[in-house]
């Protein structure tokens, strides 16, 4: 009867596995084709994230290689076009996609860098430009950098034109007003090339849309435009106003999912084929195996609904790592459902991190080979929604009678809390390193500048900071003259692999990092350097670095690992405690199972806790109790998950417990709630200690930043004053001494004239002793200005020289050019019509003028010389009647007198 009726069921069986099988492999096509289409999109994205940084990066590396024309403009709105080819020679240097910067004060191009090329664009008014006056008032109307373009450049090729408006302090309204735009062009085709973006390079069909930052819905301005069109994978490039929009697919297009070659489809077919040949057979067995499963279900029904999930794996799991169990509660924690990796193109490795990987395979090999048949390891695994936990991972091997491995079981629970308090300290860690490279002399960071010759000799000390020396033990000529004595302070146990690894950085001319034990005054420090190297033009290496004392955070980590160390004594295998309890209907509850790690980290008999479950509660500290027994009323209410951080105390030592169990309820009122138990008074520790370091500094960096702030602008306004007279209002005898030096080198280097007016008030001291010092000085503040008003150059200067001297700086001037502006002058301030009654030349203030010029056929042999001439002149329009321009001796057939 028996036999009849499982024939009879293995036909029916037979049958429904037929149109299962039909359906499911319907279904296995469907998914791999997805599937197969994801990991190409997956591809294809991964390589276009890396293009869209590396363009992004590129573009906004360019931009503020040159946002420091911003700071140049605001600390002299009076600059120079020779001033600013110095400061913009600086910032082009080694900067391929830079084509020019020119500089448009009120919408006018005056200043231009390179200059060489781009005359013709000196005096570009931007509001007679109808192609660039639209962008140009959207920048003025942000108030932001507005990138356009990308635009034809009569140079070749195609750019891209940044305008970056500039706002400087106004004297009069104590407000910022508008000075004017700087205008960078970028060669498009090197920015894209040096991103590593080409239209097709072999993987990869690429374009870009967006023209004059317009976003996904502008004009396709690269590459091919019917990329758009074929679903293609997007990036989204931020600029400093607007977007582009990147698109890209596969080089030869999306392919379709190959089934006759998939090795998948052929070997479900072959498996499905055995299972339905063997299907009879099966039921057999699964008859003789059920008292055998139904013992491994009662195990693995233990962690079916808690925190943590097993995994059973196959013999010889080094090679794809495939499973023939996962616990249930597998999804809820990782977000996979147990049938997907079960399944048996499922590769578990592919889950691992891939910093991960190599690591714990090596480990798993390893301990197989040992004979080792218990270990634990903690790694990284990926989601489902794409995200990274830590794991913590205790591994048994099954072995045969023989000694082979014929299994694995794996227990593990989410690990990543711990992980991310480490985590956290780490990363706050690397922000005090990189906030120390950033300050300079004010803060406790130790910063120097090294400079390494062409041919690779000794290299030199250019800078060090005060905080460097100190930690040195250094004085500055010391250092300055001798490079090796940096050295003599390093630690004996540590000098000679101090000295070879920085050897190897120079020779190398790598990134630098060490640490390393200083012996200052017979006190060990511990300090931390960095440098980076940067090869100039002509092969000099210029080592920039930090030197940080970080003994107290050595002390610290030494301190952590020492309460890291007491702690991984007290894991043994597992390092949560493990228990089973039951809540009853009627009110009472008692413990199912304990585990060893349970009972030793509670230090309670398991009898004794299973006799009478209060035990367990006796451990828990009295002023956490309420909050304990609240939360676990609320759970049971709920029928929701317990979680509950509190402290027990055990042995009389206060300890902090993360205890959490899921629950299964029964019909009859009966709750089975399965859980763990752990440890994380370290944990709280080191979350105590973040949250101090950080605030220490964040509050350290605040202060710091004041004082730095405060102190440059007391600098700036002490730089302003030296500079100017204090009762015209004008530049000062020295400001005119420090520009007179550099015209003169200027006019010897180019071989352009450069002429010099000494310029007296007539009769000034009579003024002063009839009006009055008041009125004298109302009088030479209203000559000032008249003086400076003719002057309409940006490279001319007038300065008070003293008294009642004033004198005029007139770079690129000839002879007559001079003398003219030197009538100029005196008609304007004798047409003031400042009375001077005790005048014996006019009834109004007067001037009597000398000029003089290099060049010209008069060239002078030093600047001394240029002034002497000036002086002799101004000697001789006095001598001659005064209020008059006299123009430096010449021979006689030159003489003039104006």
């Amino acid at each position: 009867m028996k036999s009849i009726n499982l024939t009879g069921m293995a036909m029916v069986l037979f049958a429904v596995l037929l149109s299962l099988f039909v359906l499911i492999g319907l279904q296995l096509f469907r998914f791999e084709s997805k599937v197969y289409r994801q990991h190409e999109i997956e591809e294809v994205k991964q390589q276009l994230d890396e293009r869209a940084a590396a363009l992004k990066a590129r573009i906004y590396a360019n931009i503020y290689a040159v946002s420091g024309v911003k700071s140049l403009v605001a600390m002299n709105p009076d600059l120079t076009q020779d001033d600013f080819s110095r400061a913009m020679a600086v910032q082009f240097r080694e900067k391929a996609d830079l084509r020019n910067i020119g500089l448009a004060r009120d919408m006018v191009i005056r200043f231009m860098y390179p200059l060489q090329g781009n005359e013709a664009a000196i005096g570009l008014d931007y509001r007679q430009q109808p192609n660039q006056i639209e962008a140009v008032r959207l920048a003025l109307g942000l108030n932001k950098i507005v990138l356009a373009g990308p635009v034809s450049l009569v140079q070749g090729g195609e750019g891209l034109i940044a305008r970056i408006p500039i706002r400087v302090d106004d004297p009069a309204s104590g407000k910022e007003r508008f000075w004017g735009f700087a205008s960078v062009v970028m060669d498009m085709e090197s920015i894209f090339a040096g991103a590593g973006i080409r239209a097709n390079d072999g993987a990869l069909r690429i374009s870009l849309r967006g023209r004059d930052a317009g976003g996904p819905e502008g004009e396709v301005f690269w590459g091919d435009a019917s990329v758009f069109a074929r679903d293609p994978v997007t990036q989204t490039i931020e600029l400093p106003y607007g977007s582009w929009q990147l698109g890209a697919i596969p080089a030869a297009g999306w392919s379709p999912y190959p089934i006759l070659d998939a090795p998948m489809m052929w070997m479900y077919l072959v498996v499905v084929s055995a299972i339905l040949m063997f299907s009879i057979v099966i039921i057999i067995l699964l008859a003789k195996t059920k008292k055998a499963t139904n013992t491994l279900k009662k195990e693995r029904d233990l962690f079916a609904e808690g925190p943590v999930f097993t995994i059973e794996w196959r013999a010889e799991p080094q090679d794809r790592w495939s499973m023939v169990y996962v616990s249930t509660n597998v999804e809820q924690i990782l977000g996979y459902r147990a049938a997907d990796l079960i399944d048996a193109d499922f590769c578990y490795s592919s889950l691992i991190h891939p910093d991960d990987l190599s690591r714990i395979l090596a480990e798993l090999q390893s301990n197989i080979e040992a004979g080792t048949d218990r270990f634990e390891a903690s790694y990284r695994l990926r989601t489902g929604n794409g995200h990274f936990v830590w794991l913590y991972d205790f591994t048994i091997l099954v072995r045969d009678q023989a000694g082979r491995v014929s299994g694995m079981r794996s227990y593990l629970y989410d690990q990543s809390a711990q992980k991310y308090a480490e985590e956290a300290l780490r990363l706050a860690e690397a922000r005090l390193e990189k906030t120390a490279y950033e300050l300079t002399e004010n803060i406790p960071i130790g910063t120097y500048t090294m400079v390494q010759p062409a041919d690779g000799g000794m290299a030199k000390f250019a800078f060090m900071s005060s905080r460097f020396l100190e930690l040195t033990g250094l004085s500055r000529a010391e250092a300055v003259t001798d490079t090796l004595r940096a050295f003599a302070c390093v630690h004996p146990d540590d000098y000679d692999d101090w000295v070879a690894l920085n050897a190897k950085a120079f020779a190398e001319q790598a990134p630098f990092f060490g640490e390393t034990r200083l012996l200052i005054d017979g006190q060990v420090r511990w300090v931390t350097a960095e440098s980076f190297p940067r090869t100039l033009a002509d092969g000099t290496t210029v080592w920039e670095g930090v030197l940080a004392d970080i003994t107290d955070r050595k002390r610290a980590e030494e301190a952590l690992t020492e309460s890291l160390g007491r702690f991984n004594d007290l894991v043994d295998h597992v390092s949560v405690g493990v228990y089973v309890f039951w809540h009853r209907g009627d009110g009472q509850s008692d413990f199912e199972y304990v585990s060893d790690g349970w009972c030793s980290m509670n230090q309670l008999d398991r009898e004794a806790v299973l006799a009478d479950p209060n035990v367990a509660v006796e451990v828990i500290h009295p002023e956490d109790l309420a909050e304990f027994k609240r939360c676990n009323q609320q759970a049971i209410e709920d029928k929701s998950q317990f979680r509950w951080e509190g402290r027990v105390i055990v042995g009389g030592v206060v300890s902090h417990m993360l205890i959490e169990s899921s629950p299964l309820f029964f019909d009859n009122g009966d709750s089975r709630w399965f859980g763990i138990q752990q440890d994380i008074t370290e944990r709280k520790r080191a979350e105590v200690l973040l949250r101090e370091t950080n605030n220490a500094l964040e509050n350290e960096i605040i202060k710091r930043t004041l004082v730095t702030e405060e102190l440059r602008i007391k600098t700036d306004l002490l730089e302003k004053l030296s500079r100017q007279d204090a009762l015209t209002e004008i530049p000062n005898r020295r400001h005119f001494n420090e520009r007179a030096k550099l015209e003169w080198q200027r006019a010897q280097r180019v071989g352009l004239p450069l002429s010099l007016i000494m310029i007296d008030i007539d009769y000034f001291k009579k003024y002063n002793d009839h009006y009055g010092h008041a009125d004298g000085d109302a009088c030479l503040k209203q000559v000032a200005r008249a003086l400076k008003a003719c002057v309409e150059r940006p490279l001319d200067l007038v300065a008070r020289y003293g008294g009642e001297e004033f004198v005029a700086l007139l770079p690129e001037t000839d002879r007559s050019g001079a003398g003219h502006l030197a009538e100029q002058m005196r008609a304007a301030v004798e047409a003031l019509s400042i009375p001077h009654a005790d005048s014996s030349v006019a009834g109004v203030v007067t001037l009597s003028v000398g000029v003089a010029t290099h060049k010209d056929g008069n060239a002078k042999a030093n600047l001394s010389q240029l002034q002497a001439c000036a002086d002799q002149a101004l000697y001789r329009a006095k001598h001659q009647g005064r209020n008059r321009v006299e123009l430096e001796a010449t021979p006689p057939e030159q003489q003039t007198s104006v």
